[in-house]
């Protein structure tokens, strides 16, 4: 999974503007592009609000991975570019800084704690969800869509910061993650 946010990006209502996406096998499955629905404050609470609806469809692809025979037993890495978004989503207790996030997007540290979802932090210039928040330059915008296309394979420094495979259970089977090959036993 990956997650971004353009904090106020939108110069109407000062609203941010979410993006990211999911692979599965290799292949960008799900992805959202679109306008936050509540103003943020800082940089921090955009990123993490966003987090918190990509963890939601995470939670989704997790489901339908399970249904069709490849439950995923191991955390839905998350790969966020704001190191204080990381920080609100694992620190257990609400600072004076996060208490005026809604609730209903702190059900992302509930996630953490439960180990479905495990937040990683992905240097920005890496953060394959910008090309859904923001105008890119051309060279990286090139690089993002062809990686989404499958034509270019994930950098190594991606497959570093999602540091474990996923675990499956169930019969052997071949995942391509970021464009590696991983059988399960």
């Amino acid at each position: 999974m990956f997650s971004d946010a353009n904090w106020g990006g939108t110069h109407t209502d000062r609203r941010s503007v979410g993006g990211g996406g999911c692979f599965m096998n290799g292949a960008l499955v799900l992805w959202q592009c679109k306008r936050q629905p509540v103003i943020t404050l800082s940089s921090a609470e955009s990123e993490y609000t966003q987090a918190s609806l990509m963890a939601c469809m995470a939670l989704y692809a997790r489901s339908v991975a399970t249904d069709i025979g490849i439950p995923q037993i191991s955390a839905t890495p998350l790969l966020e570019d704001n190191q204080s978004a990381i920080n609100i989503a694992s620190n257990p207790m609400a600072s004076v800084r996060s208490r005026h996030v809604d609730i209903k997007y702190h059900h992302l540290k509930d996630e953490v704690r439960k180990g479905t979802i495990r937040m990683v932090f992905l240097p920005t210039a890496n953060q394959l969800a910008d090309i859904f928040t923001k105008s890119l330059g051309n060279i990286l915008f090139v690089r993002f869509r062809d990686i989404i296309k499958g034509n270019q394979p994930f950098e190594d420094e991606l497959l570093q910061a999602c540091n474990a495979r996923p675990q499956v259970t169930g019969n052997p089977i071949t995942l391509i993650v970021f464009g590696t090959n991983w059988t399960s036993t």
